[in-house]
């Protein structure tokens, strides 16, 4: 089957093939998304390290979404800009952006820098990097005049793929290299004492699992009472203890604190736990039951077991990567259709559709296996 990249990139192939030894060269990387789809890339970054051992590698992300690669050895530098939400942004996002323009600008010419978001502030800074080669996935042609600001292209056909193998083939398609991603990469740095006081509920040396019942997105979640329910089959038939997990936000707070209220035992990180602290969390759990957010991707960098719930959102974009896992799907039209019709301020019918016995039922698979 013949490669994906296009013609475009014969030239820059050619030349990396004459220079199979380079040293020091600089590769930056840029994605403006969320958290998780920051933590997507780690696999990219760490076929970059094992192929590249010397190479200054950089990568450019929203602020706010650094906590997942803290730590992460096959990073040089990490740079910032704007946090995602709008609405959250002050003059420290502002200063992050001129900050971040101006470390490009003034640093050493970059032999490689890659748009893996496809935005308008990746495209300037990738100008910006003065790289020789500037490389984006191109597949659906939708780039349309600002096509001219790149002058390398990966064509890999992603709609069905795993957002891992987008980033990833978008590298290393440009970089004239055949490869297939690892892992997840995500280091936790907390210690044990830190969770043990934190969840002082918890006892963290016996079984427990950890459900991540909300999203940001209120369409994603499922309904309150379903988690009730699910909680209360878990813990008499499997014996299992069970951890809510919670992001900052006061609805989410309040919504988990309702499944909390209708179960004895069952604790919430009440959205006080950093990330890497609920990635120490998930290292030791029994098992992961959560909707689609980027929990659920720490979940699989952290190899726990994975019960994803999905609706509208296409699961072969964005299900648990390479870990063990069973997939939950709700009975969605939107999907069937390629257009989103429903109220996104309510929980969609495609996750209403999911029954309590269906997540029994890949919750046994999944144990059983």
């Amino acid at each position: 089957m013949p490669p994906f990249w296009k013609k475009d990139n014969a030239e820059i192939t050619q030349e990396n093939e004459s220079h199979p030894t380079m040293t020091k060269m600089r590769i930056l990387i840029i994605k403006l998304k969320h958290i998780g789809d920051t933590l997507l890339m780690t696999p990219t970054f760490r076929w970059l390290r094992e192929e590249y051992p010397d190479a200054v590698i950089d990568v450019v992300i929203r602020s706010g979404t650094e906590s997942v690669l803290a730590g992460n050895p096959d990073i040089s530098n990490i740079f910032l800009v704007a946090r995602p939400e709008t609405k959250k942004r002050s003059w420290h996002d502002l200063k992050s952006n001129i900050q971040t323009a101006f470390r490009i600008v003034t640093s050493p010419r970059y032999d490689y820098a890659f748009d893996l978001s496809n935005s308008d502030r990746a495209k300037q800074l990738v100008l910006l990097s003065r790289a020789r080669v500037r490389g984006i996935n191109d597949w659906n042609a939708k780039l349309g005049i600002k096509r001219k600001l790149f002058n390398a292209f990966s064509s890999f056909p992603w709609r069905d793929c795993h957002q891992v193998e987008k980033d990833f083939r978008t590298v290393t398609d440009i970089m004239g290299r055949q490869a297939k991603p690892g892992p997840l990469v995500m280091l936790s740095l907390t210690a044990p004492s830190e969770i043990e006081n934190a969840l002082p509920d918890i006892q963290l040396d016996k079984p427990y699992a950890v459900f991540h019942p909300t999203s940001r997105w209120i369409y994603k979640q499922w309904d309150h009472h379903r988690w009730i329910e699910l909680v209360t089959w878990l813990q008499k038939e499997m014996g299992l203890q069970v951890v809510l997990s919670v992001g900052p936000d006061t609805r989410e707070i309040e919504y988990a604190s309702r499944i909390v209220q209708a179960c004895n035992g069952v604790v919430s990180t009440g959205g006080q736990l950093t990330l890497p602290q609920i990635a120490a969390l998930l290292q030791k759990a029994h098992l992961f039951v959560g909707i689609d957010t980027a929990v659920m991707h720490l979940s699989a960098a952290m190899q726990a077991p994975t019960i994803a719930l999905f609706g509208a959102n296409n699961e072969n974009n964005w299900k648990p990567w390479r870990c063990h896992h069973r997939l939950v799907l709700g009975d969605c039209s939107c999907k069937r259709n390629n257009k989103l019709i429903c109220d996104k301020s309510r929980i969609f019918p495609c996750m209403e559709s999911i029954s309590v016995e269906q997540v029994i039922e890949d919750i046994e698979m999944l144990l059983g296996d």
